[in-house]
């Protein structure tokens, strides 16, 4: 694989529309956001989206769940594309869905236990995985929404909803010091910019430089659903921060923290 391979390279049958203005869909259009994808593979009506909106959370993601493979490969062919592809930043979480499609058939394998046992063998963490069984459920802590209740646990699945990942802070730890370090060729490539100059994205980090010069790179999330999350790497300073919070508080409050906690330690 090369990060600027032809998406359509990994798929089956023809996908004429995914591209614009003879620009194919890049594996690095999907990876760094600049794909112009729209957010979501399939819309419901909403005489739908109102019945779904009485279910409880399990019974939503249960729902959604039943949007596999087959359906994403049979709606791809309805895309079109109206914007140039590489150049314009958008989150877009149906992106990398998309990319774990292509990974699961380039592959042959399932994505949970492609990254899982990536993760095991390559850097040693093995409590880092996208759904949780209900007995690592019962150890999760418990997420709060924005009125400050108990937020029922989403163990997110299929190709509608788009990727989560859940782990511990012990195993965020090893994660930050394999980025720190470098010495995965993977992980090297992936804080290199693909986007912008001096500031700007790689494959999955945001990459920027503080007034004085020094390099970082961070990458935050907030589901909405009862969990914030920022980590932030120095590899000047052979220093990484990872804030895992389990109520919906911003992710400027959340970069706050990540900043004083820093200011404290180098005084």
């Amino acid at each position: 694989m090369n990060i600027k391979d032809d998406i359509r390279k990994y798929l089956p049958k023809n996908y004429p529309n995914l591209e614009y203005g003879g620009h194919p869909i890049r594996l690095l259009d999907l990876a760094n956001h600049t794909s112009g994808l729209p957010n979501s593979m399939r819309s419901f009506p909403s005489t739908i989206q109102d019945s779904l909106r009485k279910l409880s959370l399990t019974e939503q993601v249960n729902f959604y769940a039943l949007y596999k493979q087959d359906k994403m490969l049979a709606d791809l062919h309805q895309i079109k594309l109206d914007t140039l592809l590489g150049v314009q930043y958008r989150y877009n979480s149906n992106g990398m869905t998309i990319l774990i499609l292509l990974l699961e058939r380039i592959y042959k394998q399932d994505y949970g236990q492609l990254i899982t046992n990536y993760l095991k063998k390559d850097f040693g963490i093995f409590d880092t995985k996208p759904e949780l069984s209900l007995t690592e459920i019962k150890r999760a802590a418990q997420g709060y929404d924005r009125k400050n209740q108990p937020q029922e646990f989403a163990n997110l699945k299929g190709f509608l909803m788009g990727p989560s990942m859940n782990s511990t802070t012990n195993d965020m730890v090893k994660f930050i010091e394999a980025n720190l370090s470098e010495k995965n060729k993977a992980i090297k490539l992936t804080h290199q910019l693909t986007l912008g100059k001096k500031h700007g994205f790689g494959l999955g980090w945001m990459l920027d430089t503080e007034s004085n010069g020094e390099r970082y790179i961070y990458d935050d999330g907030n589901t909405k659903l009862g969990y914030n999350t920022l980590c932030t790497l120095y590899p000047g300073k052979n220093t990484g921060f990872i804030i895992m919070v389990n109520d919906n508080i911003s992710q400027e409050k959340v970069g706050e923290l990540e900043n004083a906690i820093r200011r404290n330690l180098s005084k």
